[in-house]
C-alpha cells in the first residue's frame, strides 16, 4: 500500500510496457487507483489487467495517441468522469526518431517536438489546475540521459529532451509553494522490449548477434548492467510520495552513471 496511506489518482501515459508499465505497476504496489494509456487497445487493456492481477490494485485503460490533442482531450474527459480528478500525472512518451543533425528530416523534428512536447504541456494544463486547487500533486516527467548530455547520434531527442526539461523547471518555480511538485527522471540503457528492438535493428545493421549489441551498451554503463525497468517504477513511486515533498525541479538520473558531468 502507498507510504503515506492515502489513495490517490494517478495518470501514466504510454504504459502498456517498458518503463511506462514499469511505473503503472509501482503506482499499482503503493496503493494508487492507475489510469494508463497507449495507442494499441489491446495491449494496454492486458497490461492493465496484468497489473490487477499481480498488484491487487485498481486500474483505468485508455486508448490514446498522445500527438493526437483531440485524443488526449477525449482521455481526460473520460478519466474524470470515472475517477473525478488527477493527483499524479507520469508523463512517458515514445521515443523520437534517432539521427545527426544532417540526416534529420523535417518529419523526424515535427515528430519528436509531437512526442515529448506538444502532449508534455496539455497535459499539465488540464492537470495543475485541479492540483493547485487541491493544494497537492506531483508531475513526473520520463526523460532521458540526453536531455542532459547531448548525443550527436540523437539529435531530436537530446532538443526534445532539454526544451521537456526547462518546461519542467519552469512548472517546478510556479508550483513548489501551492504543494505541487514537478520533476523528471533520466534513464540510460534500460532493458526494455523497445531497447532490445533498437538492438535487434543494429544487430542486422552489422551483422552480428543481437547478445553483442547488448553486450557493448552495458559495457558503455559504469555500472555495466542494463537497469531494469523496475529500478525506474520504483524511484517514480517514491517521487510521487509524502517523504519527497521537498524535491521539486529536480532532472534525477537513473543511468548507473553514464552522465559525465556532476
Amino acid at each position: 500500500m502507498s507510504t503515506d496511506n492515502i489513495r490517490r489518482i494517478a495518470l501514466v501515459t504510454a504504459s502498456s510496457r517498458g518503463i511506462g508499465y514499469a511505473c503503472a505497476e509501482s503506482m499499482a504496489k503503493h496503493g494508487h487507483v492507475v489510469a494508463m494509456c497507449s495507442r494499441d487497445k489491446r495491449r494496454i487493456e492486458e497490461a492493465a489487467r496484468r497489473i490487477e492481477e499481480e498488484t491487487g490494485g485498481q486500474t483505468h485503460p485508455y486508448v490514446c495517441d498522445l500527438r493526437e490533442p483531440a485524443q488526449v482531450h477525449r482521455m481526460f474527459q473520460l478519466i474524470y468522469q470515472k475517477c473525478e480528478r488527477i493527483d499524479i500525472l507520469v508523463f512517458n512518451s515514445g521515443s523520437p526518431p534517432s539521427g545527426s543533425f544532417f540526416s534529420a528530416t523535417d518529419d523526424d523534428w515535427l515528430e519528436g517536438h509531437r512526442l515529448c512536447m506538444e502532449p508534455a504541456i496539455q497535459l499539465a494544463r488540464a492537470v495543475l489546475p485541479g492540483m493547485i486547487e487541491r493544494r497537492w500533486g506531483r508531475i513526473v516527467f520520463i526523460n532521458s540521459i540526453f536531455g542532459k548530455e547531448p548525443d550527436v547520434g540523437y539529435a531530436v531527442s537530446s532538443v526534445e529532451r532539454a526544451a521537456q526539461l526547462a518546461f519542467m523547471k519552469c512548472l517546478s518555480r510556479q508550483t513548489a509553494d501551492k504543494g505541487v511538485t514537478v520533476n523528471a527522471i533520466l534513464p540510460g540503457f534500460v532493458d526494455t522490449p523497445l531497447v532490445r528492438e533498437y538492438a535487434e535493428d543494429a544487430a542486422k545493421a552489422r551483422q552480428c548477434d543481437v547478445n553483442k549489441i547488448m553486450g557493448e551498451w552495458a559495457s558503455s554503463i559504469p555500472r555495466k548492467i542494463l537497469a531494469h525497468a523496475s529500478e525506474i517504477g520504483e524511484l517514480s513511486a517514491w517521487l510521487v510520495g509524502e517523504s519527497s515533498t521537498n524535491i521539486s525541479g529536480c532532472a534525477i538520473q537513473s543511468d548507473g552513471g553514464m552522465i559525465r558531468g556532476m
